[in-house]
């Protein structure tokens, strides 16, 4: 992305000037609004796409492909992306045919003068693929090829993952592009759109290619994770050497005023925030990633905060939401599968569906009041701090409704902060831990959980120094749960319900 940069001469507010408009978002161009870029989408083995796009008889073609293959036990033709006719064996394509190593091949019936070139690749490595009619370019090594032979039937059309409707491909794609004498004919990026479905969208043909296997596969693609939004910035400031965080914070502002004023509707933001980390992150795997200048010039990436906060980047298939939430008493709930105690620290986000007695956050050992750890409300809709049989009632914050509540309960003391107000209560110190688990949106009571009515934004949870939950609302294709960032096992990171009924999914990240 290209960087402006100020000169120390100009006055402030030519440099204001300068810098609202020189924000440009990285992929503002490429997909229209209601589209994801996605770093790549995933074939189980049923799933392929017919791109509709023919006329490969004339003209000197080149396919392009960026992929991964995902099958290590792959013993038969895998079919990453080309055209091909199966009565004549004519074909211009890629394939992958793991035991041997990749296989490549130019389009030609090889009785009639056409030619084939073999190259070795390793599975679960990205690989990067010209085809052409002379050669093959495979990861930047050029391979000479013969001439391509008999050329294909007009109506036969490339396809990606597969080939003439046959599928088989286990492998992520990244990008695709097919020229023709020079001109780029289509160009594919993997997406997903609003109504959560993933593919190809073209943005040549302006079309949005999804799985054309409907007869033998109803889920459709896997989603990679969303590409960062990038944003690029210069110094803001007349003094080159004004602080960091001075320049961020005016180049925070200058997003936001930008995005307002100057961006269609497929080029906005979501409303750019003013709240911000400042710490660098290589790479910018965050949702939103600001560009500023160091004191000496050097360029570094920024995650910043959008409407909807920094979304994580989850495993491939896993979206990121911003709640999670219950609308029956007695139905679904997360449990976490840990026990607490006296060094235990909660740190929860969430809203009340409605006001009754209940807990959200709250594991017993025995059905009395306070045994345990927990918060929740009683039955005078005050807040309550639960540990080892001392509870403890916050007097001068009130519950709603309307407002996230934030609860800090760090051992025996707890913070509660709803809107503006924020109280603190400290329960009798003592040793102890639970016998049951603790669980998310229900009170545990020797072992019988009581479901109510929530929205979960966020949760974790320490014991002593280390962080043993970090769980975000997300969802995996219709199932909704909470992920665990702290967790490293993909297998055992999402949590889903332990109750009965469904979550209800609140909007994507």
């Amino acid at each position: 992305m290209k960087i402006l940069r100020m000169f120390d001469s100009l006055k402030l507010v030519l440099a204001t000037v300068a810098c609202i408009f020189a924000f440009t978002p990285a992929n503002a161009a490429t997909l229209p609004a209601g589209y994801t870029e996605l770093e790549y989408i995933e074939s189980t083995g049923t799933q392929y796409i017919d791109t509709g796009l023919t006329g490969f008889n004339t003209g000197d073609w080149e396919i392009y492909v960026k992929w991964m293959s995902t099958n290590a036990t792959q013993n038969t033709y895998a079919y990453i992306a080309g055209v091909y006719k199966s009565e004549s064996h004519n074909a211009y394509r890629v394939i992958a045919f793991s035991q041997a190593g990749y296989r490549y091949w130019v389009s030609g019936n090889s009785k009639a003068g056409g030619g084939s070139v073999s190259v070795d690749g390793a599975i679960n490595e990205i690989h990067e693929a010209t085809i052409k009619n002379g050669s093959v370019v495979f990861d930047g090594t050029i391979y000479e090829t013969p001439t391509k032979g008999t050329v294909l039937p007009s109506d036969s059309s490339l396809y990606v993952f597969g080939r003439s409707k046959t599928s088989g491909a286990k492998a992520r794609i990244y990008s695709v592009k097919a020229t023709k004498d020079g001109v780029v004919q289509a160009e594919f990026i993997p997406a997903q759109n609003s109504s959560g479905v993933v593919g190809l969208y073209d943005t040549k043909r302006n079309t949005f290619y999804t799985n054309s296997d409907t007869e033998q596969d109803a889920i459709g693609f896997v989603a990679g994770p969303a590409v960062p939004i990038k944003i690029a910035t210069t110094h803001y400031n007349e003094t080159k050497f004004a602080p960091v965080e001075t320049r961020l914070d005016a180049a925070v502002a200058a997003v936001d005023t930008v995005v307002t004023q100057t961006m269609t509707q497929a080029q906005q933001i979501d409303q750019i925030a003013t709240n911000k980390q400042t710490r660098p992150d290589e790479g910018c795997p965050a949702k939103y990633c600001l560009l500023v200048e160091d004191e000496q010039g050097v360029p570094h990436w920024y995650p910043i905060a959008g409407a909807n906060g920094v979304a994580h980047n989850l495993p491939a298939g896993y979206t990121e939401l911003q709640y999670i939430s219950t609308e029956t008493v007695g139905g679904p709930y997360i449990d976490t599968g840990l026990t607490a105690g006296s060094n235990t620290r909660v740190l929860a986000r969430y809203k009340l569906v409605n006001l009754l007695f209940a807990s959200p956050i709250s594991v017993r050992n025995v059905a009395s009041a306070g045994d345990g750890f927990g918060v929740g409300l009683n039955g005078s809709q005050q807040f309550i701090s639960d540990y080892n049989g001392d509870r403890k009632v916050f007097t001068t914050i009130t519950p709603n409704t309307t407002d996230i509540i934030t609860v800090d309960k760090n051992k025996n003391v707890c913070t509660i902060t709803i809107g503006e107000q924020t109280e603190t209560v400290t329960n009798t110190a003592s040793t102890f831990t639970t016998t049951n688990t603790l669980p998310l949106f229900a009170q545990n009571t020797n072992g019988s959980v009581s479901p109510g009515k929530y929205a979960f934004y966020s949760f974790k949870m320490w014991e002593g120094d280390t962080l043993v939950r970090d769980m975000v609302p997300a969802k995996y294709g219709n199932t909704v749960g909470m992920y665990d960032l702290a967790d490293s096992n993909p297998a055992t990171a999402f949590h889903t319900n332990a109750g009965t009924g469904e979550f209800v999914a609140g909007p994507d990240m």
